[in-house]
């Protein structure tokens, strides 16, 4: 018993020197203070107690309260993705629509939020929030550390038929992207399907 209160209270420690709803924790986080049993059930009493809220599978935060409402804030579906692909050793990364919003090339958003993953294509509850994982092809998960990820992805999901008709994309990607971005496109040409090749070559001009 008394190891299982110095697990409790060592947890609570390290969410307390955090601030309220700024993370979300799994049992991968605390094992350095016992065993794999003995912090699941630490987090068990502590989610009874009301000291954690348990926001989905093997996932906590300390949550934190609305002032004007006096309601607890929803979790972050972000911060819980973070956690979730910590928890899990995956890759998890926006989707190409959420990627090409990001880089002003859509306005259109995602009704359900969608992410890409190493990892197998599930849906993930967080929350009242449904998030939905796909799993990448090898074409994508080859690009997925690299700088120009993002530029890739949007023009993946646009594809080559609306980029051969939008004439501004090169155009907006040469403006939005960092010098690096480009350099990075253009040391992966070999890794583009063979209609992007000439669309980032006009994107990629570098400063000398």
């Amino acid at each position: 018993m008394k190891e299982s209160n110095s697990i409790r209270d060592a947890i609570v420690a390290f969410v307390h020197s955090h601030r309220r709803g700024k993370r979300i924790y799994c049992a991968k986080d605390f094992l350095r203070l016992g065993s794999r049993a003995a912090v699941d059930q630490a987090l068990s009493r502590l989610t009874k107690a009301g000291t954690l809220r348990r926001v989905g599978r093997g996932l906590y935060d300390w949550p934190r309260v609305n002032p004007v409402v006096k309601r607890t804030v929803p979790p972050d579906p972000y911060s819980a993705l973070k956690t979730i692909a910590r928890k899990n050793d995956l890759r998890i990364f926006p989707s190409g629509m959420a990627a090409a919003n990001s880089l002003g090339l859509t306005n259109a958003v995602q009704v359900t939020p969608v992410f890409g993953t190493d990892g197998r294509s599930r849906t993930v509850k967080i929350g009242n929030t449904s998030v939905s994982l796909k799993h990448a092809g090898r074409e994508v998960l080859a690009w997925a550390s690299r700088p120009a990820f993002n530029a890739f992805l949007a023009l993946s999901w646009l594809g080559e038929a609306v980029v051969s008709r939008s004439p501004d994309i090169p155009g907006i990607l040469r403006e939005k992207l960092s010098q690096r971005q480009k350099r990075d496109l253009l040391k992966g040409l070999a890794d583009l399907p063979p209609w992007m090749v000439p669309v980032v070559r006009e994107i990629a001009v570098v400063e000398a």
